[in-house]
């Protein structure tokens, strides 16, 4: 299960950026009502103009995707400690140690 987050760092434009974006929807609205040329032409225009200034908003708070890294019991590990007979085995002439 993958838990991220979207952080706003530039909090402090938040309401500029928000004021800004409400003028500019408005004098966008007000200008291509005006505007000549046809009424499909004149929405996709406003559209993608309102798509810029988003993007550009969007740059000005700074958004920050953040999530976890490693995955929970990915650093766990085994340790394994082998005690048989055959870790007694020992070469020849070699002392044997008791203990």
């Amino acid at each position: 299960m993958c838990v991220a987050t979207l952080v706003i760092s530039g909090r402090e434009w938040l309401w500029p950026v928000t004021l800004l974006l409400f003028v500019a929807a408005l004098s966008l609205a007000w200008v291509y009502r005006h505007a000549a040329g046809g009424r499909m032409i004149r929405v996709v225009c406003l559209s993608l103009k309102l798509l810029g200034l988003l993007l550009l908003a969007a740059c000005l708070l700074d958004p920050l995707w953040s999530g976890e890294r490693a995955r929970p019991g990915a650093n766990l590990f085994v340790v394994l400690a082998d005690n048989s007979e055959g870790m007694q085995i020992k070469d020849r002439g070699e002392a044997r140690k008791v203990g």
